[in-house]
């Protein structure tokens, strides 16, 4: 148990974090699915016509196509999936990965199935995966990462669900075989979704890991502007997708206003389900500090967590999760220019030091995290999610900048890099080489 003092100094990082995070994510595409019940609406009323009809129609389309969208989401996302075809999963390496050790070596294998977010389609050749994956990895596991190819796109993500708890199924499955001691099915957002249907209709793996489960969308609909009415179902549905769930889990449920309405109530509903069930749990709710659908993606909640899923993974017991003292000599616990010991002989005044390296970021204000490639003495490419551009820098009294937007840079080590804003001091992102 920590002292007062260092809980006081871990509550401080954890207020000045929940002010510098912010959580958006891509909006779910619904664009073949959402044209086909607009036909059936406007058929079904296509007896109203004459003058002073069109608005009437029009409320009676909007109406009929929203009850449709409820329906299909709330069935397709909880249906059995035995059942369903499979879906084709990309797999790849993540960034700042190293090759897989194999089974003799490694120490297990972790399945990671990435989010769904083909609404601006996610590059395939973008790999960035939570930090924790990086650390576990760094100590021994071998790391899988897994997406639904972006040219999916133009379909709602709960028709995929299915399809993909098929695959999940057959690759632990076959890594299994293969002879890992240990194999992790793990998943964020829709990936997190489909592993957990594929561990209520048969999954056979060692432990689950999953970051905010969700498949019905975020708080506001992104075709209608207006409050998603699948929004809630997050909630309602969580209990049953856990109903026959036997597999030792981690949950981690932060706070999403924009994703997920109540994750409290879930972490409240996980709890009691794995209790009654007497399933190994980690359930992390509402973790203090963290905001946002990607807040388990970074280095600091690695710091915060990573110790504890690491340890659950590879022995799963249920027992609360006890926060480290923030340390001021980890590269993921900084959060303030000012934790820096001797900062000024560390800065980094010129791209010189930059020039021909390329970087994985991971931003406090980006949900989408970033990748730099230091091209040229005054310019970069920068690539995100969806979508790859070159941008102009400067060096401007000692302060890199792109535009009129300024930072403050630190070597921490030779491969690690910290960003800060050069104003108030505070951390803006954590960069790592990718070699």
């Amino acid at each position: 148990m920590m002292s007062a003092a260092p809980m006081r100094k871990w509550a401080a990082a954890a207020i000045a974090i929940g002010f510098m995070l912010a959580g958006t994510a891509s909006a779910h595409s619904q664009d073949a699915t959402l044209d086909r019940f607009r036909a059936e609406c406007r058929a079904q009323y296509a007896y109203l016509r004459g003058p002073g009809q069109r608005e009437i129609v029009v409320a009676h389309v909007r109406a009929c196509v929203a009850a449709k969208l409820q329906a299909f989401a709330h069935a397709a996302a909880i249906a059995p999936t035995s059942s369903e075809k499979p879906v084709r999963l990309l797999e790849t390496n993540a960034w700042l990965i190293g090759p897989n050790r194999g089974p003799a070596q490694a120490k297990g294998v972790i399945y990671f199935v990435a989010g769904f977010s083909p609404a601006s389609p996610a590059r395939d050749d973008f790999r960035l995966a939570p930090y924790f994956l990086k650390s576990l990895a760094d100590d021994g596991w071998d790391v899988v990462r897994a997406k639904l190819p972006h040219d999916v796109a133009g379909a709602l993500s709960s028709e995929y669900v299915g399809g993909a708890a098929q695959t999940i199924r057959r690759r632990v499955a076959e890594l299994k075989a293969e002879g890992y001691k240990r194999v992790v099915a793990a998943g964020h957002s829709w990936g997190g979704w489909a592993t957990l249907m594929a561990a209520r209709d048969g999954l056979v793996a060692d432990a689950l890991l999953l970051s905010a489960p969700n498949t019905f969308g975020s708080r506001i609909s992104a075709i209608t502007g207006r409050p998603n009415p699948d929004y809630n179902l997050v909630v309602s549905e969580f209990g049953p997708a856990l109903s026959t769930n036997k597999i030792p889990t981690v949950l981690i449920l932060p706070n999403d206003t924009e994703w997920d309405p109540d994750p409290a109530a879930r972490g409240e509903i996980a709890e009691r389900y794995f209790s009654q069930a007497n399933v190994p749990h980690l359930v992390i709710a509402k973790p203090p500090g963290f905001f946002g659908h990607y807040a388990g993606w970074l280095p600091f909640f690695d710091f915060a967590y990573g110790n504890c899923i690491e340890a659950f993974i590879e022995k799963p017991i249920s027992a609360p999760c006890r926060l480290p003292e923030i340390a001021d000599n980890d590269f993921r616990s900084i959060l303030s220019l000012k934790q820096i010991a001797e900062a000024e002989t560390r800065r980094i005044v010129s791209v010189a030091p930059l020039q021909g390296k390329k970087f994985a970021v991971y931003t406090l204000n980006d949900v989408d995290n970033k990748h730099f490639d230091y091209i040229a003495e005054n310019a970069r490419a920068t690539m995100e999610s969806d979508k790859e551009f070159r941008e102009s820098i400067t060096f401007r009294d000692g302060t890199l900048c792109v535009g009129n937007t300024c930072s403050v840079l630190i070597r921490w080590s030779d491969d690690e890099l910290l960003e800060f804003d050069p104003t108030s001091g505070a951390l803006k992102g954590w960069w790592i080489a990718d070699r």
